[in-house]
């Protein structure tokens, strides 16, 4: 879909619901050859190796992280907040802290990430300096931003929506429930 396909349509009303990017931090050694994308690796588009460092402790850190166990030996989570997964119900939360610890998945909290060389990530946790090594894959999970690939999109229809990522990150409930008042609306 393009602005020139959209103009030629002529659409009453058009929804904008073209979802979110994931993004990497913008630090030295992002591009890797051993760092992906959680989403990625959800996808099954990469391979992993023995051991995984998820850099990111939010909702799809902590569900790569559970999904990179099942292939990988050893599994770190790397979170820059006190906690991980503080956007799940406290009783879910509780349930997934209590499954790490009994598989053995590695929780590092207050710790920054600074930068990546080779299978070593390197961090700040408490004003000193942290390595992270031996690690086959580095995995980022740290956000998304919205995709948003037309300009001046509110020329484009008489009715314009931006909805779900597009707009801004936000859980799958949001995206849903914005989608069903936009049908109900029209």
């Amino acid at each position: 879909m393009n602005v020139a396909l959209i103009k030629e349509q002529k659409p009453e009303v058009l929804i904008v619901a073209t979802g979110a990017t994931p993004v990497k931090l913008d630090i030295p050694g992002r591009d890797g050859e051993n760092v992906y994308l959680a989403h990625d690796v959800l996808l099954g588009k990469k391979i992993l190796g023995n051991s995984a460092l998820v850099i990111g402790g939010g909702l799809v850190g902590v569900e790569t992280a559970e999904f990179c166990k099942d292939y990988c030996e050893k599994v770190a989570v790397v979170e820059m907040q006190e906690h991980i997964a503080t956007d799940m119900y406290m009783t879910v939360r509780d349930d997934l802290l209590k499954r790490f610890k009994q598989v053995g998945i590695e929780i590092h909290t207050g710790t920054k990430v600074t930068r990546i060389e080779g299978n070593k990530v390197y961090a700040e946790q408490n004003g000193k300096e942290v390595i992270f090594s031996g690690y086959d894959n580095i995995i980022f999970a740290v956000g998304s931003r919205a995709y948003q690939p037309f300009e001046n999109v509110e020329s484009l229809a008489k009715e314009v929506y931006v909805i779900g990522d597009a707009k801004g990150a936000r859980s799958a409930v949001e995206a849903i429930y914005e989608g069903a008042r936009v049908g109900m609306r029209i």
